[in-house]
């Protein structure tokens, strides 16, 4: 499977982890930033990941952040994309 995935700087550190692990699972994974410490909007992470599948470049699109909420709500002002908020290890 082929999945877009982008963090904020809050989260940051899980999306490496995730990265890796979806990598070693045999999935494609376009890691779309951020690749910094410093703080970052997350909106324009998540208009690029949502791109990405409406796009057809990405099956999924994973979006990482602090709350999640915003995320969740910036993710579902792209058309054609249902984004849900998840918290599970």
């Amino acid at each position: 499977m082929r999945i877009a995935i982008a963090a904020d700087h809050n989260g940051r550190a899980l999306k490496a982890r995730l990265v890796d692990r979806l990598s070693a699972q045999g999935h494609t994974v376009d890691d779309r930033g951020s690749h910094a410490e410093e703080p970052v909007d997350y909106p324009p992470l998540c208009a690029e990941v949502c791109r990405r599948v409406t796009g057809g470049h990405a099956d999924r699109g994973m979006i990482l952040g602090g709350s999640g909420l915003g995320e969740t709500i910036a993710c579902n002002k792209v058309h054609g994309i249902r984004a849900g908020l998840c918290h599970d290890l």
